[in-house]
């Protein structure tokens, strides 16, 4: 599960909290020495548990053994100093090892979830609003900080407290914020921060993702800046190539995640490309698909992957769910009129999601603008000759396909 895929998780997650009238807390968590800190005893003895044996075993009993630093200075060599922990930063093998060593860390933690990717660790608790709730989600937090606490000290891998870092995230007005406890770990208190950064996002007390990408648009107008600086020594094709590769990946890195935010600030975003467009010499001898529908179709994507059951962990909780089949009527006539009502449909239709117009709780902006909310309305609406069969093995092989669709056709906003 990659950095985009837990970046899901925590949107999702925070949405659905929201949406529930539930204030969220998370808590991101900070190893001291990381790779350098895993216990080689320790690892053999996950390597062994995992049914790791023979040849095999020696091998890794080889490769941590017998490792020691030195320092090379201007030609001159310090002493060696043997070492009995840490993978060799860089190594292939090292992040699958920290892996390993680490895998049990979740195991602790009862009371939220725990979201992981490498040595970045942070936890979700979401928190009610009636009396009592939020003192008692303080307790549960904590005891989760003090079993990690003691993982560490047990398994020579610590924590470092001084630099664990929590947000509370809520849409209640000023005045009506409920107070939350304060978190320990270790003795010491955890700060609570105005905006936190996990896995390369930032997370705002909000929780609507706007934070994060404003801070996107700034940084693709500064890379643009610097395409436009050395403009003229470049054509129209290497303006474009320099665009793709060095503004629209960062544009693009996470756009599932932050896609909640307010049009406004994804607006931020369509003048960055608008503006590298205006350095064209001649715009109409390029395709260039709005960033809307590349997020549109990234969602097509996911939505491939998931309903092909590829979602580890609690990505699989994300996965949409297909409505239950229509009766459909034998009369041509009805048939005609339903198709004209509604446009052609694939028979690969998902159930819509729970979306509140109406009553006293209307459904967040936020919300209907994530992806749980948005995928069924843009996946029932495609309109491509690989949906139409009856019967699909696997959704994968087509995504592709899907994606160029999407991308091809006139956007709309939704």
């Amino acid at each position: 599960m990659g950095t985009v895929d837990v970046g899901v998780i925590f949107a999702d997650r925070i949405s659905l909290a929201l949406e529930a009238r539930k204030d969220v807390r998370l808590v991101a968590l900070e190893f001291k020495g990381a790779f350098d800190k895993v216990w080689w005893r320790g690892l053999l003895a996950h390597l062994w548990a995992v049914g790791v044996r023979s040849k095999a075993f020696k091998l890794m009993q080889s490769y941590l053994s017998d490792r020691a630093l030195f320092v090379v200075a201007n030609g001159d060599s310090s002493s060696h100093m043997s070492i009995k922990s840490g993978v060799p930063q860089g190594a292939i093998w090292s992040p699958l090892l920290f892996d390993l060593f680490i895998r049990n860390v979740p195991q602790r933690v009862r009371e939220a979830l725990c979201l992981f990717y490498a040595d970045d660790l942070t936890l979700q608790k979401d928190v009610d609003r009636e009396e009592g709730a939020a003192q008692r989600a303080a307790e549960e937090l904590n005891d989760d900080l003090q079993r990690l606490y003691e993982f560490g000290k047990e398994w020579l891998l610590e924590f470092e407290p001084t630099k664990s870092q929590e947000l509370i995230i809520t849409n209640l007005p000023e005045n009506h914020k409920v107070t939350h406890p304060p978190l320990s770990m270790g003795g010491v208190i955890v700060e609570e921060k105005e905006q936190l950064e996990a896995l390369g996002f930032t997370i705002d007390p909000r929780g609507n993702w706007s934070l994060h990408a404003k801070a996107v648009a700034k940084e693709a107008r500064k890379r643009l800046g610097a395409i436009r600086r050395i403009a003229h020594m470049l054509d129209d094709r290497a303006k474009m190539m320099a665009y793709k590769a060095f503004v629209r990946s960062k544009i693009e890195y996470g756009n599932l995640i932050y896609w909640g935010a307010a049009e406004g600030y994804l607006e931020k975003l369509d003048r960055v490309q608008s503006s590298a467009v205006s350095m064209l010499a001649d715009s109409s001898a390029f395709f260039i698909p709005s960033l809307e529908s590349r997020r549109q179709a990234a969602a097509v994507g996911l939505t491939c992957k998931l309903l092909d059951g590829q979602g580890r962990g609690a990505l699989s909780e994300v996965q949409p769910v297909f409505a239950p089949p229509t009766t459909k009527s034998t009369r041509s006539s009805d048939r005609i009129a339903a198709q004209r009502a509604a446009g052609p449909q694939h028979p690969h239709q998902l159930k819509a999601a729970a979306i509140r117009h109406t009553g006293n709780r209307l459904s967040l902006v936020t919300y209907k603008r994530s992806y749980r909310a948005r995928i069924p309305e843009i996946w029932n609406s495609l309109d491509h000759e690989t949906l139409q069969q009856q019967r699909i093995e696997g959704f994968i092989p087509l995504r592709k396909q899907l994606q160029r669709h999407i991308v091809s056709q006139p956007h709309q906003k939704s």
